[in-house]
């Protein structure tokens, strides 16, 4: 039974027989002790279990950090290895410790070969390698340094910092470079794009002064030619006058051109057939030692583009081309067609969309073309030509048409093995445009047209003119004067026809006022800009009616009716 009752947990047995008191006191005293122990011993085994649990779960923990460490730092390897850049580290003797980076790869240098060599080395020559390794010297005391350097013949901005450790002390140094080549070209072409933009308002503010004088010009030199007998000898040189004054109209709408305030009468036209005509004149320009040929693409697209514009362009790059073939020889006009899929870079500061686009090219044999001249060879008034023979808007007026249109010029040519012009024109999906109908007789009128113009002698040209095609002709030198002649007038007044840009009082707050005084006026504006240069900076209204200058009696004239009848 004892042994029993110890088996099942018991501390001690004692014999009924054999108790006594001292007996019994120390059984007890000695359970006590051994289930306290026993008690200590559990808590102690418990805590250790707790111990070893808690040690187990520290050890799967570090486990995981350490694998999550090693994956970010695998994914921080391949990131960095990825970046279009060099990135390296250096000791305090500019000794490289570390070097990667796409970019490495792409100059071809392998990453190892690097590593242990002092910065610098094998750099570029043995000057752009000191000058690189002067650069860090500063990030060793803890100051950052930008520096621009040349590695495998392409721009890098390089950014270098101090390499600190865990408590901040400067162990080496981090530098950073990014290819800036792209970076770069577009700030040539931002610059290139301010540059045209700030010619052509310079060229569209000359277009307007000299249409007001031309204005002028043609306006007396009619009407002195419209008084003489056709046998008169004046009758002949004022001929030669308005000849002379309508060239230079043409001069100043190449200026329009350039500044792409001009867009002409825009049809849908086939380039082949449009360009196709003008050879046998190209042939008459170009002389007999030169040859032109035209190799049109087997199916003929069309461009909505004016046709007027469109011959302007072949020609000024056949001349051009005449110009720089002092030996002769052969100009190749080739019209491709080309589908973009992606966007292309093109001339200046132009970039095509994706799309077709028809390709008028202009290739010669010539002298070629310097580089430093090919920069600015569609700035207007620019020309390496003589004095007496070029006006230096020929390749501006290429460039401005083609902008208008959506287009752009890219210029090809190496010095001696001549140039090469390709001019890109969206392509139009609409049907060619009908031929227009020739003009009728200039219609007349008698009714009564307030003429608002702060140039007298403009004034004059347009009252003249109208008197002469039948109207009763009030005018006004400004704004205030015709808001008062219109006010004291006592009979009708059917139209006005006001300059837009004037002192004071603009050509549309002068209509406005008027328009206050007799709301059944009608308007007719005329500016010395074109249409779009007028509207832009004219702020006319929607569907407001406009002739440009120079003014003639009979482009005013059926302004006018149109403006009344309409």
């Amino acid at each position: 039974m004892a042994v029993e009752a110890l088996k099942h947990g018991a501390m001690d047995y004692l014999l009924k027989g054999d108790l006594n008191r001292e007996r019994l006191r120390k059984a007890i005293d000695l359970a006590i002790e051994q289930g306290r122990l026993r008690n200590e011993l559990d808590r102690h085994q418990r805590e250790l279990q707790q111990a070893v649990t808690q040690l187990r779960e520290q050890r799967n923990e570090l486990a995981a950090t350490n694998e999550a460490l090693q994956r970010r730092e695998t994914d921080l390897r391949f990131v960095l290895g990825q970046l279009p850049v060099v990135h390296w580290t250096t000791d305090m003797g500019l000794t490289i410790t570390h070097i990667g980076g796409a970019a490495l790869d792409a100059m071809g240098v392998p990453a190892a070969s690097r590593i242990g060599r002092r910065v610098g080395d094998s750099f570029g020559d043995e000057a752009t390698g000191r000058e690189f390794r002067a650069a860090h010297a500063p990030a060793l005391e803890g100051e950052a340094v930008r520096h621009l350097a040349t590695f495998g013949g392409r721009p890098y901005q390089c950014h270098i910092g101090a390499l600190r450790d865990a408590e901040g002390a400067i162990v080496g140094t981090i530098g950073l470079a990014l290819d800036v080549s792209e970076a770069r070209e577009l700030e040539q072409q931002l610059r290139h794009a301010v540059k045209m933009d700030a010619l052509g308002q310079l060229a569209g503010g000359i277009a307007h002064d000299f249409n007001n004088l031309l204005s002028v010009i043609l306006g007396f030199a009619g009407f002195m030619k419209a008084g003489l007998p056709t046998e008169a000898p004046m009758h002949q040189d004022l001929g030669q006058v308005i000849d002379a004054a309508n060239r230079a109209a043409a001069l100043v709408r190449q200026l329009l051109s350039f500044s792409r305030l001009s867009s002409g009468a825009p049809r849908v036209v086939e380039a082949t057939a449009v360009v196709g005509s003008t050879l046998p004149m190209l042939e008459r320009l170009v002389g007999e030692d030169i040859a032109v040929t035209l190799t049109p693409d087997a199916e003929p697209w069309r461009v909505r583009i004016d046709p007027n514009a469109l011959e302007q362009m072949v020609v000024n790059l056949v001349v051009n081309a005449r110009d720089a073939m002092t030996r002769g020889g052969r100009i190749e006009i080739e019209i491709q067609h080309l589908s973009l899929v992606e966007e292309l870079a093109g001339g200046g500061d132009r970039r095509l969309a994706p799309g077709d686009y028809v390709v008028l090219c202009v290739t010669d044999e010539g002298e070629g073309i310097p580089r430093d001249v090919l920069e600015r060879v569609f700035d207007p008034f620019f020309t390496t030509k003589e004095v007496g023979r070029g006006t230096g808007l020929g390749l501006s007026t290429v460039y401005g048409i083609a902008r208008q249109v959506g287009g752009t010029v890219t210029v090809y040519s190496e010095v001696g093995h001549g140039s090469s012009f390709r001019v890109f024109l969206p392509r139009a999906l609409e049907q060619v445009d009908a031929p227009r109908a020739a003009p009728e007789p200039v219609p007349q009128g008698t009714e009564t047209v307030l003429v608002v113009e702060d140039e007298g002698p403009v004034r004059e040209v347009a009252v003249r003119a109208l008197r002469s095609l039948g109207y009763t002709v009030l005018e006004a030198s400004d704004g205030p004067a015709a808001v008062a002649r219109c006010r004291d007038y006592a009979g009708d007044i059917d139209l006005v026809l006001t300059d837009v840009v004037m002192p004071g009082m603009s050509g549309p707050e002068v209509a406005r006022s008027l328009l206050g005084l007799r709301p059944s006026l009608r308007v007719l504006y005329m500016s010395g800009y074109t249409d779009r240069g007028a509207r832009e900076r004219g702020r006319l209204p929607p569907g407001a009616r406009l002739i440009e200058k120079p003014l003639t009696a009979d482009r005013l004239g059926r302004s006018v009716r149109a403006a009344l009848d309409g």
